[in-house]
This record gives C-alpha cells, structure tokens and sequence, in this order.
C-alpha cells in the first residue's frame, strides 16, 4: 500500500504543477521545466528516481523541486494511514479519493492561493455519488453538507466584507436587490452562465475527470488487491494506525508553516495573472451567493485595501468536504480549520512584526491548508471526538449543576 500510495502520489504531482499553469493533464508527457527533455520511464520511478539523480534532471542538472519528493512521501503514508484504519472497504476508496483531492488543493492554495473551480466542482459530485452508496453520510446528509459546507464560509465573507467595506456593502446590496426586483439579473446573467459554463466544461474536461480518474483507478487497484488477498487481511493496532496518521499529518503542518514563513522572508508575491485570470464561477455555485459579482471583486482587492477574510476557492471547498463527509463533521472540521488557522497566524505575527509590515488586515494566510488538517483530524477521530464532547458536557453540568 505504501508503494502503491507513492505511484498515485506521481500523479497528484503533475496535478499540482499543471492545474495552476492550464496545462492538459491527460496528454501532455512529463518533461523538464528547464530544457524540456521527456523523462524516461526509468526517471519517473517514485523516491528512488529522484535519489538516484539527486534531485536533479538528468539532462540539464537543473535541480528538482523537493515538492515531487515530499508529495509522493506523504501520499504513500496517507495511503497506508487510511488502510490502518478501514481495511479493504468502500469507506477506504471514498476517503482515499477525498484525501487526494485535499492534498492537490493543499499544495496549490499554499503556493497561488487559489482553488480551482475545476477540483471542487466535479469533487462535489463525486461526493454525492458516494453518499448515495455509503451511509454514513447518506445522501440526505452529503446534500445538507455541500450548502452548509458552502454558505458557511459565504456568511463568514459577507460578516467581514461589512465590517471592512461597510458603505460599499450596503450600495452593492441595493443594486443587487433592485436588478432582482426589476428582472435585470435573470435576463442578463442566467443564459450567459449557462452558456459560460458549459465552455468552461468543455474547456476543462480533463480537470473536471480528476476525482472520476482516481476513483476508477484506486478502486480498480483495491479491488485486484482484494482478489489477490484471498486469506484474512491482518488485523492492526490503533497505535499503528495513530502512528500513521501523526506522521504525514506533522508533514502536512510542517510544510504549511515552513512556506508561509519563507514566502514571508523571501517577499513572494503571489502570481497575480493566475490568482485574477480564468477563475470561473459556475452557475449551480454562483447562484447560490447572492453577491457574486460583489465577492468576485472583492477577493481580489488586495493592494491597497484590506484583505477580505475568505476567499470564494475556500467556500467551495468547504462544499466539496461536506459533500464527503456530510454536515455534522464538516461543521466540526471547519472549527479545527479556524483553531488550526489562528495557531499558523499567531506564529507568524511576531516574524511581520520583525520585519515591521505588519498592518491588519494585510498578511494574507491561504486557509485551504487548514481546513486540509481540519478534515483530516475529523476523518480519522471522529467517534472519539463526539465521545470527548459528551464526556465533558456530562462533566460541566455535573460540576455546575450537580446532575
């Protein structure tokens, strides 16, 4: 399973690299960023490829970014974490896709703060797909965790957009509400997201297969491994599978941390073109935000006002996850992500300081990572979470009330 983790952990890698850049994913061989020359088959081997070679292309020596390396590393242990945990099971092929997803938009929001349309959109519907199949969460409460997942995040913008934009929220409100009183809004947005999205469907097709291709793939490969394994898997220790999960978790922190604090130091501006061009907003999504030319712009007014305090990538984000993981423990992940989220940002508050740029407002946090260890913490200790909860509620009223 971990080498196997590793082989689809190669594949996340291109993901990674050429989502952000709009390059195909399904035809485009892997090549050198630096001289161009295709890699071999023998070069593309996962860890071992990138040890004999040292981190360096084998026709250039231009060297190799350590991201490849460190991807397929985590990749393997998640794969052997979550195969601790649930055996050969169609609960392990639903979380293993979810949590490929989730690495993808961990990497990509850390280095471009952004989340693409194209991951989150047909990552919904796969989440749907699978509660239809899997209960928990059932499809009653997966339909329930794409709105909560997304309007909770909404509401979380609309609350900071009025305390930072307070004159232009209330214009922006009335315009809005007169369009949809007059009948403008219908007439002049709805046939051209229609028509918008499905270019932008056929434009981005082999985005859009990202979370249908894996779970063809991994359940392909499950399902042969199962043939394989006639006899009694063996049963593990929770230990093992708490040893598992502690490492690439700590690997997942450490990145997080470790590239906020050296895009601080190194003064990196995130790629403007690609954080303003090209993000499209499907209808079935934009529809639901009432604001949504307003929130458009306002995302990215980021060089002389104030930041805003979520991004619209992270709301449906949030939709993708409560698509997966139904409403309950999404709503319990999100408070992680806040918990883990304010954590990151105290630690790098004294390093702004240092520099004497800090301003509020002012330091963006890409929050897709946390809410990445948030999910994650709720997919492995959800019963022991709701069991610490009850634990201490039974503990509070005794020692308040007696009873």
């Amino acid at each position: 399973m971990f080498l196997y983790g590793a082989m689809v952990g190669s594949f996340l890698n291109v993901c990674i690299f050429r989502l952000p850049k709009y390059r195909t994913i399904a035809f485009e061989r892997s090549h050198c960023l630096n001289c161009g020359a295709l890699i071999s088959a023998l070069d593309n081997i996962p860890f071992f490829s990138f040890l004999i070679l040292r981190g360096k292309c084998r026709n250039c020596q231009t060297p190799i970014s350590w991201q490849y390396f460190l991807v397929e590393l985590i990749t393997a242990i998640m794969f052997v974490a979550f195969y601790l945990k649930y055996g050969l099971t169609w609960f392990l092929l639903r979380d293993l896709v979810l949590a490929c997803l989730m690495l993808i938009i961990f990497f990509i929001d850390l280095k471009y703060q952004l989340i693409f349309d194209r991951i989150t959109f047909s990552g919904v519907i796969m989440g749907i797909i699978f509660s239809l199949f899997l209960d928990p969460p059932g499809i009653k409460d997966s339909l329930f965790g794409v709105i909560t997942g997304y309007m909770f995040f909404v509401f979380i913008f609309w609350f900071g957009i009025i305390l930072l934009y307070f004159s232009d929220f209330f214009k922006e409100l009335r315009t809005f509400l007169y369009s949809i009183l007059d009948g403008s809004f219908f007439t002049n947005n709805s046939s051209g997201y229609f028509k918008d999205t499905l270019k932008w469907i056929i434009k981005n097709w082999d985005a859009l297969c990202i979370p249908f291709f894996l779970t063809i793939v991994i359940g392909f490969s499950l399902g042969v491994i199962s043939l394989v394994h006639t006899e009694e898997l063996p049963c593990y220790s929770n230990n093992a599978r708490n040893f598992a999960f502690l490492i690439f978790f700590f690997l997942f922190f450490l990145t997080f941390l470790v590239n906020l604090i050296k895009d601080i130091l190194n003064e990196h501006l995130y790629v403007e073109d690609l954080r303003i061009s090209y993000q499209m907003y499907p209808f079935l999504f934009a529809s639901v935000s009432g604001l949504h030319a307003f929130i458009g712009l306002s995302v990215f007014c980021e060089e002389y006002e104030e930041l805003p305090p979520i991004g619209g990538g992270d709301a449906k984000f949030g939709a993708l996850i409560g698509a997966f993981i139904g409403w309950r423990d999404a709503l319990i992940s999100f408070a992680f992500s806040v918990v883990i989220g304010s954590i990151i940002g105290i630690l790098i508050i004294p390093l702004r300081l240092f520099q004497r740029k800090y301003r509020f407002g002012r330091t963006a946090i890409p929050f897709g990572p946390a809410m990445v260890l948030g999910c994650f913490i709720v997919m492995f200790y959800q019963k022991d979470l709701i069991e610490l909860y009850n634990r201490f509620i039974d503990w509070y009223f005794f020692r308040v009330y007696g009873f």
